[in-house]
């Protein structure tokens, strides 16, 4: 067994919980609703499914949804077995506090097995979507702030302004080693023509990937 010890955060364990507390008959529905996620939707679309499927309130399927996904996070980042990982977290589960106190002798071992050896959409979405995971930095979100900077005459400021510039601070936010982080790089309207251009050619690129002869062989994921 993985010498590698988890913990489970407090926000996931009515997570859990919900997961020990499915029947046999709605486990095996909780399996068919895992193999008909559609390639590229992940935590919304999975708890949209749950609650149609099990009549969860929407926090409820949201929990449920999102602890499923991260254990397949987990999987993927610790590069384990499926059997030494679903012990360590049932083994999470029952020294959690609030699980403790209740003394629930649960399946949860057995079920996270049966849930990560799905070979599902959703497993090979996340899958797909980890190897961003890998890259030293990982885009999160972009800003432009347009300014104006005026020049002035140095011997006569009253008489007003003799020139000027437009700068578009362009804000690229990131994440390095979990750490949210943020860049800022001044440019020309013509430094954002050159940028436009660069994105305009690589989503042709993409395009032409797809539609071409490994768009049939392969299966792309997409970011939703």
């Amino acid at each position: 067994m993985s010498s590698v010890q988890f913990r489970i955060p407090e926000e996931f364990e009515s997570g859990f919980k919900s997961l020990i507390k499915l029947n046999d008959k709605q486990f095996e529905q909780l399996k068919l609703v895992l193999q008909s996620t559609k390639p590229g939707e992940t935590e919304t679309a999975l708890a949209e499914a749950l609650a149609g499927s099990f009549g969860f309130i929407p926090s409820e399927a949201v929990t449920m949804a999102v602890t499923i996904v991260s254990v397949y996070r987990l999987m993927f980042q610790t590069n384990g077995s499926v059997t030494d990982l679903s012990a360590g977290l049932e083994i999470a589960y029952k020294t959690a506090p609030t699980s403790a106190r209740e003394q629930i002798e649960t399946k949860l071992r057995e079920r996270l097995i049966a849930i990560l050896s799905l070979q599902s959409n959703l497993f090979y979405t996340i899958k797909s979507l980890a190897l961003f995971d890998e890259s030293d930095a990982i885009f999160t979100e972009c800003r432009v702030i347009t300014d104006i900077r005026l020049t002035f005459d140095h011997q006569a400021v009253k008489d007003g302004y003799r020139s000027g510039v437009v700068i578009h601070n362009l804000k690229l936010g990131y994440r390095q080693d979990g750490e949210p982080l943020h860049l800022v790089v001044s440019c020309h309207g013509s430094d954002l023509e050159q940028l436009r251009a660069a994105i305009d050619r690589a989503l042709e690129k993409e395009k032409a990937i797809k539609e071409g002869e490994l768009g049939k062989a392969i299966l792309f994921i997409d970011k939703k």
